[in-house]
């Protein structure tokens, strides 16, 4: 019993621990969240393999009208665990509307939060939180943060021209609160997000 008492607690706490880890590490701008209802997370085991996932740490499942096409989307957000920055790991998983029924994009992603689901002028999209081990000459590693939108398609878009400054960010991985922009070139920028997508989309 005491098992399972601990784990529905770290169920219900990690979210909260990560979306203040999060606030810590992005650029600082103003956040108009679009309003997404949570859902009956029964329904996850049909939609994800929860195999892959601790037993332990939080699977939850979101609607809203993303791409905006009068049809209901999905969001799914199942943390990996794990100790240290790796606790902050999370897979999210898009289900969009589109005209030949749903399609699913998977993000690995960090400090994902309902709250990343963005409302900027009058369109939806999704901020991405990665954090990003990078060998240059300082051996620094950083937060990166980018945006996408949400395609009648079914498909998502990089999208930060949309938005601008101050994305897409590139924040230097510190130990203690920071919102300041990395200095770094366009090349090393450009080298930096190649790489980090690569490890960003799922496969399947």
């Amino acid at each position: 019993m005491k098992k399972v008492l601990f784990a529905t607690g770290l169920a219900v706490v990690m979210p909260l621990l990560l979306h203040g880890w999060e606030g810590k590490h992005c650029p600082a701008y103003t956040r108009t969240s679009l309003p997404i209802v949570e859902e009956d997370d029964a329904f996850v085991p049909r939609m994800i393999d929860v195999t892959k996932y601790s037993g332990f740490t939080d699977k939850t499942l979101y609607s809203a009208d993303l791409n905006e096409d009068g049809r209901k989307d999905f969001i799914i957000c199942a943390w990996w665990g794990g100790c240290g920055v790796a606790m902050l790991g999370c897979d999210v998983f898009f289900f969009l509307s589109s005209p030949q029924g749903y399609l699913k994009t998977r993000f690995r992603a960090y400090c994902f939060d309902k709250e990343d689901i963005l409302r900027v002028n009058n369109k939806n999209y999704f901020l991405l939180t990665v954090y990003q081990s990078w060998s240059t000459e300082n051996g620094h590693n950083y937060w990166l943060n980018r945006i996408y939108s949400f395609g009648k398609d079914g498909r998502l878009y990089e999208a930060d021209a949309e938005i601008g400054s101050p994305f897409p960010s590139y924040i230097q991985f510190l130990e203690r609160e920071t919102h300041e922009q990395a200095k770094l070139s366009d090349d090393t920028k450009k080298r930096m997000w190649d790489e980090a997508k690569a490890n960003i989309f799922a496969k399947d």
